[in-house]
């Protein structure tokens, strides 16, 4: 079976998530989904963002944490190029995954993430247990108090599946604000099985 985790937004509370998923061997099965501008949580800095990088992927997810799905193709360009570049020159490598903000997208930036050079586009879909090899890729549970309960059902699914897949997302600072860490570290156990 195919695990992965994303971690989105790039918050400073991602960091601790990151130390969460070293101790369980995860970080070769994670991308942190970061946007660099976000008014309602504090985003880790430049210095956090390249250290993050040399454990686990770096995705994009636009430059300003604003849904893009409305604006119009010029705009939509310009977040997802600016976030980007930005990312690759902090990161020091190519950034190739793309995830909108909160998941909301059209057909239209499913082709312009393509013109970009995104090489996968994540929505936040859920329930896929069975893995694609389709440029969208979507998740099979978002770690929230309100799709948590789901998981292990649709995990043992997934196992139980030829092709497999599993895909947990999750926010740091949504685990620190429901104070969920210790739920958050036996699903990862569960996960490195």
């Amino acid at each position: 079976m195919e695990i992965r985790i994303s971690v989105d937004d790039g918050s400073v509370e991602d960091l601790k998530v990151l130390e969460y998923l070293k101790k369980y061997n995860l970080c070769d099965k994670t991308t942190f989904y970061i946007a660099l501008n976000n008014s309602q949580i504090k985003i880790m800095n430049d210095n956090d963002i390249f250290e993050c990088s040399k454990y686990v992927d770096i995705g994009g997810h636009n430059y300003d944490h604003i849904t893009t799905n409305l604006l119009d193709d010029c705009d939509q360009l310009w977040q997802m190029i600016k976030g980007k570049k930005y990312l690759e020159c902090v990161a020091k490598r190519e950034i190739k995954k793309y995830a909108p903000t909160r998941g909301w997208h059209n057909p239209r930036m499913i082709e312009n993430a393509k013109k970009v050079g995104f090489t996968e586009f994540r929505t936040m879909k859920q329930g896929q247990i069975e893995k694609t090899d389709d440029f969208v890729q979507n998740i099979t549970v978002h770690f929230h108090p309100s799709h948590i309960d789901k998981f292990d059902n649709l995990f043992t699914e997934a196992k139980n599946k030829e092709n497999g897949y599993c895909h947990l997302t999750c926010h740091g600072w949504e685990i620190e604000k429901f104070k969920m860490w210790d739920k958050f570290e036996k699903i990862l156990k569960k996960l490195c099985e």
